[in-house]
């Protein structure tokens, strides 16, 4: 890491590096111990050692195992980007990071639920006579959306920065170009400055 890289976004770097390790964690454990478990016996239907969530949600199950994926994957993309230490200045790094964060949080959030409503009793009633199942669909979809617009404003603010920053960028070049075009002679380079001819 570069030692003159200010604390503040060293900070920021190390609690990224965290939190993507502890997702990578939390789904390679799905992905390995699957909810519900698999099959300790041999039978028509089914082998030992297959997932039994395979078999209970046939549909189901390979887009949990998707997203479960595509959450671990994601985690380690955002490791071997830190790990690389790309920098932080590059806009198109920052909307990326920002895409892959949110898609990583998105991923996992939806491999709880369905893990959850896997293991959950099917048609057995709760409070206010509801399905399990059925609420935490609509908590996860809820969330979900609420996540979605938090995402929305945060590429609104980046944009915005981003903007701002290449406004300044090319206010900058535009008085460098002016000092040029007046004659200011710190703004030419020596090798310039010395074949301007006197007038």
């Amino acid at each position: 890491m570069d030692r003159l890289e200010p604390s503040w976004q060293s900070k920021r770097r190390n609690t990224f590096m965290i939190v993507s390790s502890l997702i990578a964690t939390m789904a390679y454990q799905v992905g390995v111990n699957l909810p519900g478990g698999v099959w300790l016996d041999d039978a028509a239907a089914h082998k030992v050692g297959k997932a039994i969530l395979a078999y209970n949600y046939p549909d189901l199950y390979p887009i949990f195992m998707c997203l479960n994926t595509a959450g671990f994957l994601l985690s380690l993309t955002t490791i071997l980007l830190l790990i690389i230490a790309l920098p932080d200045r590059e806009w198109r790094l920052r909307w990326a990071q920002a895409f892959i964060s949110w898609c990583t949080i998105l991923t996992t959030a939806f491999s709880y639920t369905f893990s959850v409503i896997a293991i959950s009793p099917a048609g057995e009633k709760y409070i206010y006579d509801r399905d399990a199942s059925k609420a935490i669909k609509l908590t996860a979809m809820v969330w979900a959306v609420v996540i979605s617009l938090i995402f929305v404003c945060h590429l609104y603010r980046l944009t915005i920065g981003i903007l701002k920053e290449q406004q300044r960028c090319l206010m900058k070049c535009r008085d460098k170009l002016f000092k040029v075009v007046n004659g200011s002679p710190t703004s030419l380079p020596n090798s310039v400055s010395g074949n301007v001819p006197n007038i």
